[in-house]
């Protein structure tokens, strides 16, 4: 969906390069770029790009991208190709899919990330935020080292909830997610229903 609000074409890095959900390694991907007809539009779009610009690289995996340098080889993209990186690696980290070996390493740890971007320009400047306060104390707690003004800060949020509010509650797995699903559904009284998407 963020692709799409960029437009020109955006898409997944997944999708783009033909790795789908990085299942094959670099091997397999050239045998089947080479040979496999279902990779034709993936060997495509990476031969007719000229600047591949990646967003939100930090939730980019050392895995997917050693899977990757297949694309940035020359002889595979006829000259090589130009890529861009944009992120903030105290964001997002990249998730794990340990099914098919990826334990959600940074790419930062990788070589191929080492050699393909050698040039870094780091932005300093905060734009979301103008309270000198509150960028100090995200700055300091993504390092790690909150000083006793943030403490105060935060403590200083705190505060008791009207009752009887409906509260956000929000959970860092889907597991969690559908248990407490499950739990309110047979809370609720009446007959329980299934629908089934047919997704076109």
């Amino acid at each position: 969906m963020a692709s799409m609000q960029l437009g020109y074409g955006a898409t997944t890095l997944h999708h783009w390069a033909g790795i789908l959900d990085g299942r094959y390694s670099c091997e397999e991907l050239e045998e089947l770029f080479l040979n496999d007809d279902k990779f034709a539009a993936a060997r495509e779009r990476i031969q007719s790009t000229e600047i591949l610009i990646i967003d939100e690289i930090s939730m980019l995996s050392k895995k997917i991208i050693d899977v990757c340098r297949l694309f940035l080889k020359k002889e595979m993209v006829f000259g090589g190709l130009q890529v861009i990186g944009c992120g903030d690696f105290k964001q997002l980290p990249p998730v794990p899919n340990y099914r098919y070996g990826d334990d959600g390493s940074y790419c930062i740890e990788s070589n191929v990330f080492q050699k393909t971007f050698q040039h870094h320009i780091n932005l300093t400047e905060v734009k979301r935020q103008n309270e000198p306060e509150l960028v100090r104390a995200v700055t300091e707690l993504c390092n790690g080292t909150p000083s006793e003004d943030t403490v105060q800060l935060l403590r200083s949020l705190d505060r008791t909830l009207p009752k009887n509010v409906e509260i956000t509650r929000l959970y860092g797995t889907n597991f969690e997610i559908n248990y407490i699903n499950h739990e309110c559904i047979e809370d609720e009284n009446g007959l329980i229903f299934t629908y089934k998407a047919k997704n076109e």
